[in-house]
């Protein structure tokens, strides 16, 4: 099955310096040293459910996030070691 959406990740604030990992489902998208803000990428939906999860390297503490059947942009930031989804923007 084919799937058009997109989904926009944009790590806002708080990442800087972190090494973390960022998978959907159970496939690997970012795992390398975050060395700016916002650091943002594209991914394409391949599946009908789409779960993000960020892991920080560091601690092995892992967010985990659904992601809209509709894709979009997902705004991330890091604050007290917790990450928060930001309000969606259409």
């Amino acid at each position: 099955r084919y799937f058009a959406e997109t989904y926009n990740i944009t790590l806002v604030k708080g990442f800087t310096g972190d090494s973390i990992s960022v998978l959907l489902n159970d496939s690997v998208l970012i795992d390398q040293r975050i060395n700016k803000e916002p650091f943002t990428f594209e991914v394409k939906r391949f599946a009908e459910q789409s779960a993000l999860m960020i892991v920080d390297q560091a601690t092995d503490k892992l967010s985990l996030f659904e992601l809209s059947e509709k894709g979009g942009n997902y705004r991330f930031e890091k604050e007290d070691n917790e990450v928060k989804l930001l309000a969606q923007e259409d």
